[in-house]
């Protein structure tokens, strides 16, 4: 049995630190690929895991979709909540682990996102998270997720974990300060992923320190 696993260095994080506003490309590319042509968006449900101080949430729900979101920082949702009604906008958010069973039924979603958001949990809460998108999607369902590569900046640089690209206590770069963080590779995705039909997996990067240092993401899109 796997317990919950969220890491309350994140409740700190929000609490202190201004976060992004706008949601990465590989998401925006990923539901409007799927949705853009749908006539009637608030019949299509999407769920934001992870959804922090709001960048996907509010994205979707301005886009006319019908979100859902959750998080395990209550800082996080009640930022979340305030940048939605001061657009008019609103979603159904809810603070807790998204490792654990989740609080809505079978095939609910048309759509779950992780942007970047189950990396900080050891890989047999992953899998959890995964198959719980699994069951929330509807058939034909989509997921798109994206975690660190083990070429990333950080890897390395921390305390190891249990499982093969564990690290905590990073000591250098954005994943500094962080807590605990599962550097992924094609092999162990593949694994993850393995109830979904069909499961594409690509990479998208940044650099720092003027090219000096990578960030580099593996970008899933996987369905029912």
């Amino acid at each position: 049995m796997v317990m919950a696993t969220w890491d309350p260095v994140w409740e700190r994080i929000f609490s202190t630190v201004s976060w992004g506003k706008y949601p990465p490309e590989p998401v925006i590319r990923g539901v409007m690929r799927a949705f853009s042509k749908v006539p009637e968006r608030k019949l299509v449900n999407i769920l934001d895991l992870g959804c922090g101080t709001g960048a996907n949430t509010w994205f979707l729900a301005r886009e006319g979709f019908s979100v859902a979101g959750i998080d395990g920082s209550p800082t996080a949702i009640s930022l979340n909540r305030q940048r939605l009604l001061e657009d008019g906008l609103d979603a159904d958010l809810r603070v807790g682990d998204f490792t654990a069973v989740l609080p809505w039924s079978d095939g609910s979603f048309a759509m779950v996102i992780d942007n970047a958001s189950l990396y900080a949990n050891p890989l047999p809460a992953i899998q959890i998270a995964i198959d719980e998108a699994y069951r929330l999607c509807a058939p034909g369902g989509r997921f798109v997720s994206l975690s660190f590569t083990e070429r990333t900046w950080g890897f390395g640089l921390g305390r190891p974990g249990q499982d093969p690209g564990a690290y905590s206590d990073i000591t250098e770069g954005p994943l500094a300060g962080k807590g605990f963080v599962q550097f992924l590779t094609k092999a162990q995705i593949r694994t993850l992923f393995a109830k979904f039909s069909s499961v594409a997996i690509e990479t998208t990067s940044y650099t720092l320190n003027e090219g000096e240092k990578l960030i580099e993401l593996w970008v899933v899109e996987a369905r029912k």
